[in-house]
């Protein structure tokens, strides 16, 4: 094994061959040297193979070695720094490098031709359902759709129907000739005829009072009548109702997005009169259509009357024990009662007042419309057309809007756990790193 002089001595040959060091160190090598034959073969060793290094022929660079070498530096810097940008890109605030990358890599994956397939495939089963919707809400008998329960009468029903025409329009809604008014309830017992001269079709209301003997019922008039001048018709059916005795409950009146001028009309005419006025109202026009409806609610106003008469009876009662109360506790214990009797009678007073008033005071639900242009007058091809592809629009964006909240309901759960395990897999990282440490 060399001693430590030598290790040092060996260390400074290089330098000492080389000319580099200092004349008091140089002297100390040269001493060294003619006493260790060790070292002084390590020297001769070294020379030899600077002789060596010295004979080989030098080599010339080619002429282009320079531009070659600027140019692929330039590539290997812009490489860098696209990697650079790339990984930039792929952190999100608020998380670790490593997740950030992991979201790159599902963004990857969803780039590779599988996913493109998947995505073009359910790109173009959107569009050809929404092509369906549309050409179903134009009319077409689209094939398949009867397997979903439709129908195509459920056309006017589908999101919300196509027109809203159905159901009659109020002042200022996007109709295009609203001309029906309130629908009777599921007690209708007539249904006239439409589109007839005047008095035809005409609802027989006797049929409405057969059997009625001793019976308590609600009567209630749909008319819808086409008129040469809707507003000189209004104010005359007013007029009637008024002269019979009876009066306007409500008016609407408008022109709809097609410059036709619609009136709605309720009117409360007394039932003995109910006929006569109902003759008047149809020689305003021509009957496009007329319902009746009657509701027998004998057996409510029979039990109305009897808690009445009950409770009166209470209250006398409970008016003759005042006089023979003993003490104040049962004095008001008395009074209490009888306050309580007295606001159930006025409670149940008012009900009958009110079923009363509905008895004497049939109902007359009026339309008035401009003459010709039936009950649902028929729209033109290109509103159709407007209307369907508004509805078909406002249908995918439904359709759309379920498909996210049924994601979100799947998803949300297993994307809440896997962030919730990733952060346990880095705080447990971090903890045997802190260990390791």
């Amino acid at each position: 094994m060399a001693s430590p002089r030598c290790a040092n001595v060996r260390e400074l040959l290089s330098a000492h061959l080389d000319g580099a060091l200092d004349p008091h160190t140089r002297l100390f090598i040269d001493q060294h040297l003619s006493s260790c034959a060790s070292c002084a073969a390590e020297a001769e060793s070294l020379k030899a193979t600077v002789a060596i290094a010295h004979a080989v022929p030098r080599l010339e660079l080619p002429e282009d070695f320079h531009a070659a070498l600027v140019q692929r530096a330039r590539a290997e810097a812009a490489t860098v720094a696209a990697q650079a940008r790339h990984r930039r890109s792929a952190r999100v605030p608020g998380l670790t490098p490593g997740f950030g990358a992991f979201l790159s890599g599902i963004g990857g994956s969803f780039r590779r031709k599988p996913w493109q397939a998947i995505a073009a495939t359910a790109a173009a089963l959107v569009l050809v359902v929404w092509t369906g919707a549309f050409a179903y809400l134009m009319g077409v008998n689209v094939p398949g759709f009867d397997l979903l329960g439709l129908k195509k009468s459920d056309q006017q029903t589908l999101i919300g129907g196509l027109d809203d025409r159905a159901t009659g329009s109020t002042p200022g809604s996007e109709g295009t000739g609203n001309t029906v008014g309130s629908q009777p309830p599921d007690m209708t017992l007539g249904v006239g005829g439409a589109g007839g001269k005047t008095g035809s079709g005409a609802t027989d209301l006797g049929s409405l009072t057969q059997g009625a003997a001793g019976r308590q019922f609600i009567l209630s008039v749909y008319l819808t009548i086409g008129c040469d001048k809707v507003s000189v018709a209004k104010d005359r059916a007013v007029a009637l109702a008024e002269g019979a005795g009876g009066f306007m409950e409500s008016l609407n009146y408008w022109t709809d997005a097609n410059g036709l001028t619609v009136a709605s009309l309720v009117l409360r005419v007394p039932a003995t009169l109910l006929t006569p006025v109902l003759k008047e109202l149809r020689s305003l026009g021509e009957i496009v259509t007329e319902q009746a409806a009657r509701a027998d609610v004998t057996a409510q106003h029979i039990d109305l009357t009897a808690r009445v008469g009950n409770l009166r009876l209470q209250e006398q009662r409970l008016l003759a024990l005042i006089g023979r109360a003993e003490n104040l506790t049962d004095l008001f214990a008395i009074e209490n009662e009888l306050s309580r009797v007295r606001t159930e009678i006025e409670s149940y007073e008012s009900q009958l007042r009110a079923l009363d008033e509905q008895i004497s005071l049939s109902t007359v639900s009026l339309t008035l419309q401009p003459k010709g242009i039936g009950l649902f007058p028929e729209a033109s091809l290109w509103q159709r057309i407007v209307e369907a592809f508004m509805r078909s629009l406002k249908w995918l964006g439904q359709l759309g809007g379920q498909i996210v909240i049924l994601a979100a309901t799947l998803v949300g759960p297993l994307v809440l756990l896997a962030l919730l395990g990733y952060g346990l897999y880095r705080l447990v990282q971090a903890r045997r790193r802190r260990m390791g440490a």
